[in-house]
């Protein structure tokens, strides 16, 4: 392998294109890979974009916007055969976010299906999630509340 045609990182390694391209499909399923990085340090996106065929970059940003917000404030489609990322539910006013790709309007405060003339209650997924949560002993991380269970270990998180 040429070290001209290769990904030089910032901590001196280097990836072939077969190794960032496998990285990167990994990534896209996987979001404890976000930011990708190489001995603890971010690899920057510019840099691994051309590696990556067009269908590859697409699927590759379009996972690092969602995964860049956090899960608390992400929206999704709606419709369980869709569940397409639609954004952040941060600082939108409109009363529903309309899916590209199924055309279904979700309501970013409630995170419910359009219910025009009535007020967002909560969400009863989540409170259902909640009850399941409380009655099991799972607590919530504190940085992303998302739930956890303490089933061996000790009692300290990292997010």
């Amino acid at each position: 392998m040429r070290a001209n045609k290769a990904l030089h990182t910032s901590c001196n390694h280097y990836y072939c294109k077969d190794c960032v391209v496998a990285l990167v499909e990994a990534f896209t399923r996987d979001e404890t890979l976000f930011p990708l990085r190489c001995c603890s340090e971010p690899i920057p996106n510019n840099d691994i974009i051309p590696f990556l065929d067009r269908s590859l970059a697409r699927l590759f940003n379009e996972k690092h916007t969602e995964f860049s917000i956090l899960s608390q404030n992400r929206i999704y489609c709606i419709s369980p055969q869709c569940s397409k990322f639609l954004g952040s539910s941060e600082g939108v006013r409109r009363p529903g976010m309309v899916c590209t790709t199924c055309f279904t309007s979700t309501y970013p405060k409630c995170k419910q299906s359009a219910h025009k003339g009535k007020g967002c209650g909560e969400n009863t997924s989540v409170i259902l999630l909640q009850a399941l949560a409380s009655k099991n002993g799972w607590q919530t991380c504190p940085g992303c509340h998302a739930f956890i269970e303490l089933s061996l270990g000790y009692f300290h998180m990292t997010c």
